[in-house]
């Protein structure tokens, strides 16, 4: 029995097992776990140990517990998507940390909807979230417009909100821009992208439009 235990041990996955109290999360612990999107639903640390590519229209990572910190370490969520598809969000929680890593959202080159909206992470607003942690997070989307009006979106924030160091990128799409809820702290990030007015909101040694 002992010797079936240490065989069953050798052969799973090191990420199966959560280190210091922090899960680890990579694609092949999303395939065990059903798939995309692999659901957080549950307060605590989670920490990727691989990047992760999520199907087409598939979000790639859905919070719906509140008090998470999710640390990207270095790794890079990506999503595709021919319509509206978000990688990388949750709807009415709160107190959530993304931090220290890359989220890619990219138009694939098949539309199937006359208005695609790329968002790479939502945690905005209108959907009930609020006390959002984004630092140190490269986001980038990648829209073309192909005969369709497209979205392109890197930030959907609710309010009382930090955004700060990251950089928000994108190529070739007819319309991008972060949507923060004010009031926030939006604080030394470089924006490639147009932004609306962010009228409440504490916004200090930024690079481009907030």
């Amino acid at each position: 029995m002992r010797k079936i235990s240490v065989l069953f041990l050798a052969l799973a996955p090191a990420c199966l097992f959560a280190v210091d109290g922090v899960v680890l999360i990579n694609q092949s612990t999303v395939m065990v776990a059903g798939g995309f999107p692999y659901v957080i639903a549950a307060p605590g640390s989670y920490k990727l140990s691989g990047n992760l590519v999520s199907l087409v229209n598939q979000m790639a990572i859905q919070i719906t517990a509140n008090n998470v910190v999710l640390d990207l370490n270095g790794f890079n969520v990506q999503c595709t998507a021919n319509r509206q598809s978000t990688c990388i969000g949750g709807t009415a929680v709160h107190n959530i940390a993304i931090r220290n890593g890359t989220v890619t959202e990219n138009q694939s080159a098949a539309a199937t909807s006359d208005v695609i909206s790329l968002i790479a992470l939502d945690f905005g607003g209108a959907t009930g979230c609020d006390r959002i942690t984004v630092e140190d997070v490269h986001v980038e989307v990648n829209g073309f417009s192909a005969g369709s009006v497209v979205l392109s979106i890197p930030l959907l924030i609710g309010p009382h909100s930090i955004i700060r160091h990251n950089i928000l990128s994108g190529t070739g799409s007819s319309f991008s821009e972060p949507a923060i809820s004010c009031p926030s702290l939006i604080e030394g990030n470089i924006n490639r992208l147009v932004s609306p007015g962010t009228s409440g909101c504490v916004v200090v040694n930024n690079v481009g439009f907030f």
